[in-house]
């Protein structure tokens, strides 16, 4: 999907320029994890951080497809329908994504109002549905439980013959 988010198109496995690039964002991915082992190959983490990503990412395919002129929704009721769950899905994924996403259809809806390009209602249902399954996300009470929470860790003691953690006792 991100290779499709990237070129428009899918990967031509004959073409080696597309096997390349799809190789080095696969090798990015990996690498530019923090914690890879945790977030990608550990079951609990992998189903937290890569099933989200590729709601998340299939979300906003259908946006590439209809910047690129290659989008074939109809702009129908039934179309606002699975695109609005298809949103509202996305936009509960994950609370790091859904300012970005939100910010690249702003940034797309100004490129279209300064193009005169005339955009589907579906755009629109889904921009909203996304904003709206992110806030349920963000305003969830173990999010905010999460948040509010605080871990007392001690700062470094460089005081001689005493505890670093002697601050930090109940």
């Amino acid at each position: 999907m991100m290779f499709y988010l990237a070129r428009g198109r899918r990967v031509n496995s004959g073409h080696w320029r597309d096997v390349l690039l799809f190789s080095v964002g696969a090798l990015l991915l990996l690498t530019s994890s923090s914690r890879p082992g945790i977030t990608m190959f550990w079951l609990s983490g992998g189903t937290n951080y890569a099933w989200s990503a590729a709601v998340w990412l299939g979300f906003l395919c259908l946006y590439r497809g209809l910047w690129a002129g290659t989008s074939r929704i109809k702009d129908r009721p039934f179309s606002w329908l699975w695109i609005g769950v298809a949103a509202f899905a996305a936009g509960m994924t994950n609370e790091n994504q859904i300012p970005a996403s939100l910010g690249m259809l702003f940034l797309y809806w100004l490129y279209a109002r300064w193009k005169s390009l005339v955009l589907p209602r579906w755009f629109f249902v889904g921009w909203g549905f996304h904003a709206l399954g992110g806030a349920c996300l963000l305003l969830a009470p173990g999010n905010g439980v999460r948040l509010h929470s605080r871990r007392r860790v001690a700062p470094p003691s460089f005081i001689p013959g005493r505890s670093v953690s002697a601050p930090f006792r109940n």
